[in-house]
């Protein structure tokens, strides 16, 4: 049985998604895996993800400020170090809410724990969010 580690960042006011994304670049985050950017503009909840070349990072941007912030999500892979240890960055309908879906080479407590270093990821993420008027953190460990 697999595990599944999610952590909600709640804002007092909506947020602008171009501007979370250059705060994260600020602090370490690359949103670029193997020569690629992957992202999903999801208008019908069926979230097919798209892969394009890093060079096409601007046209990405341009699709996500163009989206209805009211009615589509907006997700991004982003990559937090060097091993790399990541997820995906959902920006939920009305932009006040960003879910971090722990994916990618997850970071347990220990080599012995199936739990997630959860400490880890909210270390690396809240000083990049916190001047968005991050107010609340929301975490989840489950087994599916």
């Amino acid at each position: 049985m697999g595990r599944t580690a999610d952590i909600d960042f709640k804002f007092e006011s909506s947020v602008d998604i171009g501007d979370v994304l250059s705060g994260l670049r600020g602090h370490g985050v690359s949103f670029t895996m193997d020569g690629g950017v992957s992202y999903v503009v999801d208008e019908d909840g069926l979230f097919d993800w798209i892969k394009v070349e890093q060079e096409r990072m601007p046209e990405v941007l341009r699709r996500f400020a163009q989206a209805d912030a009211g009615t589509t999500t907006i997700g991004i892979s982003a990559l937090l170090d060097e091993f790399p240890r990541g997820g995906d960055l959902l920006f939920l309908p009305g932009r006040r809410t960003i879910s971090f879906l722990i994916e990618i080479n997850r970071k347990n407590l220990s080599a012995e724990s199936s739990f997630c270093d959860l400490g880890w990821y909210i270390h690396r993420l809240v000083p990049a969010l916190e001047p968005f008027g991050l107010n609340q953190i929301n975490t989840s460990d489950l087994p599916y």
